[in-house]
């Protein structure tokens, strides 16, 4: 009879972790479905396992659906990042130059909350490994740069944004961590506000 119990308070749990798992995947995409802009801050950690470095940096983000990003990275090298669909702009102004080229998924590698745009279509670019509350691991469906998963760390249930952090890790083992903050969604962004002006004698570089 205590066997019993066990196989059944088992089936049970397994029972309510494949509804929570479901919940999971269905609240970010019907979160995404609403959803026509975001702004905020981030925090990204950038763990590299050769090195045995750490490095932090702070920065803010524009994003437009479909396929419009603005991302600006704070302190010492400062860059601004703008996404229009297929087209990515990198603007280092210390260093005077920008580099202009395709944008895909291989770019998440080097500009890893621009993630944030890729999970409007998830199930076209990733496939599910694993479910929990609050939780979706996440791999590629085709070649992705380096990248190996993604970690995609919900938010809780009322929040303005459905995502409140991202972990991506490489084949090298490396890891970077993306830690969102202050997330506004809806906020009437325009067009017109996903501009970058170089200053003059940038040097750009296309790719």
């Amino acid at each position: 009879m205590r066997v019993l119990a066990l196989l059944l308070t088992a089936f049970y749990l397994g029972l309510h972790a494949t509804a929570g798992q479901a919940s999971a995947l269905k609240r970010l995409q019907a979160a995404y479905q609403g959803l026509r802009d975001a702004r905020g801050s981030f925090t990204q950690i950038s763990s590299l396992k050769e090195l045995q470095e750490e490095e932090t940096f702070q920065g803010e983000f524009l994003l437009k659906l479909p396929g419009q990003m603005l991302i600006r990275y704070k302190g010492a090298e400062a860059q601004t990042v703008l996404i229009q669909e297929e087209e990515i702009l990198i603007y280092q102004p210390a260093l005077k130059q920008a580099f202009r080229g395709r944008f895909g998924p291989q770019g998440y590698g080097v500009v890893p909350v621009a993630l944030l745009q890729g999970l409007a279509t998830l199930k076209e670019h990733f496939q599910v490994l694993k479910e929990e509350k609050g939780l979706l691991l996440l791999a590629p469906r085709q070649p992705t740069g380096t990248l190996v998963s993604l970690e995609v760390h919900l938010a809780k249930r009322g929040s303005a944004f459905p995502i409140k952090g991202l972990v991506l890790h490489d084949r090298f083992s490396n890891r970077v961590e993306i830690r969102l903050k202050d997330v506004k969604v809806n906020t009437g962004l325009r067009a017109e506000d996903f501009t970058l002006t170089l200053a003059p004698g940038v040097r750009v570089f296309e790719q």
